[in-house]
């Protein structure tokens, strides 16, 4: 049995509205939850804020069961995903998690921001000619900047930039660093990720150094509740980990892997979910899940990894 009260529910509920208004203040073009934790905020806001689109979700496998090295399986989740989406204009990501000391949401932070250098680097050092179907001739900033270094007066478009005469060739070879610099400029800013980390109050004294500077630094936005009612409780999640058994001697050994094998909506679960309908005024019987189609795709991104290779999956 899971128990709360009326006080800690009505301060989770309050978490989970102000977690949402962050990501629509944040113009978020995507939410991405880390799993397992976020799973169960993604109903939850889902029931208390009207305008939340759960539409927007992907579900990101970054769990420590899965693994003593999650930071690479979320690097390399987090790449595939910028891969996958093809960003031609600048896009705005927001990752809810829930912090207790705050290590789990710092070690991910520092994995997603190796993947977003990654894809800007490729972004700003790829084919000159891949610039212009990238940001088209619609971003007047980049435009501006290419052409004063140019000295010339052309709209932005590098690839007729190129073929149009031999002498515009010699230009870019003089400009070249010059170029390139405007573009990383231009890309420094092309994929913003903001974090929301939700706070128990009660385990204040708990957090590192490490992700209180980062709450200082404004990489994190933190967002205080009584308590995190559905942390460490596996009833209130409805996603499992595949999971493979191995014999050892005597033993079995058991290893989860970054994907879901089943959903299974718990009466513990159903029964959270009716009581936050009912407190904020909705009809707890026409309550349900979301998503959930998009929590089997978790492992979407990291299929063909080495790991999940070695694991046979």
């Amino acid at each position: 049995m899971v128990y709360y009260d009326d006080s800690e529910l009505r301060s989770f509920i309050k978490g989970m509205e102000r977690t949402a208004e962050i990501i629509d203040e944040e113009r978020a073009d995507y939410i991405v939850a880390p799993m397992m934790g976020a799973v169960p905020f993604i109903d939850v806001m889902n029931i208390v804020y009207p305008a939340f689109d759960p539409e927007r979700v992907k579900y990101m496998p970054a769990s420590s069961r899965i693994g003593e090295d999650v930071s690479s399986l979320v690097r390399l989740w987090f790449e595939k995903f910028l891969d996958d989406i093809k960003p031609s204009e600048r896009i705005n990501i927001v990752i809810p998690d829930e912090v207790v000391g705050g290590g789990s949401l710092t070690k991910n932070i520092k994995a997603v921001s190796l993947a977003v250098s990654s894809r800007k680097k490729a972004l700003a050092h790829g084919d000159i000619g891949k610039f212009y179907s990238a940001v088209s001739t619609r971003d007047e900033k980049l435009a501006g900047e290419i052409n004063a270094l140019l000295d010339y007066e052309y709209t932005f478009d590098i690839n007729g930039l190129l073929r149009a005469k031999e002498m515009n060739r010699e230009i870019y070879n003089e400009r070249g660093k010059q170029i390139t610099d405007a573009l990383k400029r231009y890309y420094s800013d092309f994929i913003n990720v903001r974090y929301v980390g939700i706070q128990d109050k009660k385990r204040k004294g708990r957090r590192n150094k490490e992700y209180i500077k980062l709450v200082d630094n404004d990489v994190v936005i933190p967002v205080d509740v009584d308590r995190i009612i559905t942390l460490d409780r596996p009833e209130l999640c409805p996603a499992r980990y595949t999971i493979r058994r191995r014999p050892i001697g005597q033993k079995e050994y058991i290893k989860y892997l970054p994907s879901v094998s089943e959903i299974v909506i718990t009466d513990e679960y159903r029964d959270f979910l009716h009581a936050i309908s009912g407190m904020v005024g909705k009809d707890p019987d026409t309550t349900e899940t979301v998503n959930t189609l998009k929590l089997f795709e978790c492992s979407r991104y990291l299929e063909g990894s080495p790991y999940l290779q070695e694991q046979g999956f």
